[in-house]
């Protein structure tokens, strides 16, 4: 985990071109160090992690199709609405939706855990859940989720699953610094362009 951290850090530094754009090999290259981390939240999370990983692979696929063309995150998008193909359920618009939406979870979860040292993880997750996922999830998921959440670790023990000994709170610092602007930025992207669907799933 402290590897993840450090790498993330490091790569968010190269996330973006010398215009400023998000390039989309390195951004997937980020969101998938949240994989460990998910990981460390039990087996219940499992599915969280293949939703993740699976919106990752969409929009990896997507990529790979024009490499050139694509090199731009935003661009996958901005082509399919060019199209009319956003609002359907395989588009890599709601790919990013969802994975942008599982991102601020684990950012906020980590953030709960990094201001509060007396937060149980219990706290952390549903406090993180209420104000990222949980708005968005229908009673089905919603049921799902919380009791995957049931089954979190103990606070000591995720630590201890982070591995990172004294420098965990300030890697977490740091990544948390990194990562919360990068997510801000595809956040206002899809508000902007009206790709925020709030349809409960």
């Amino acid at each position: 985990m402290a590897s993840a951290l450090g790498t993330a850090i490091a790569l968010v530094g190269v996330v973006k071109d010398a215009s400023g754009r998000i390039q989309t090999e390195p951004f997937l290259n980020v969101a998938r160090l949240l994989l460990p981390i998910i990981d460390k939240l039990g087996v219940t999370f499992y599915p969280v992690k293949q939703d993740v990983s699976g919106n990752i692979e969409r929009l990896g696929r997507r990529a790979r199709e024009d490499a050139v063309r694509y090199a731009c995150l935003f661009e996958i998008v901005t082509t399919e609405v060019a199209a009319g193909k956003h609002e359907q359920s395989d588009s890599c618009a709601k790919g990013l939706l969802w994975l942008k939406r599982a991102m601020e979870f684990v950012l906020g979860l980590l953030r709960q855990l990094h201001d509060d040292d007396e937060k149980s993880m219990s706290q952390a997750a549903n406090e993180a859940y209420a104000s990222t996922l949980q708005p968005f999830h229908g009673m089905i998921t919603y049921g799902v989720f919380t009791a995957a959440m049931s089954w979190l670790p103990s606070r000591e023990a995720f630590f201890s699953k982070l591995d990172a000994g004294a420098d965990l709170k300030p890697s977490m610092k740091l990544f948390l610094d990194c990562m919360t602007p990068l997510v801000q930025e595809v956040h206002n992207f899809l508000v902007e362009n009206d790709l925020n669907d709030k349809t409960p799933v």
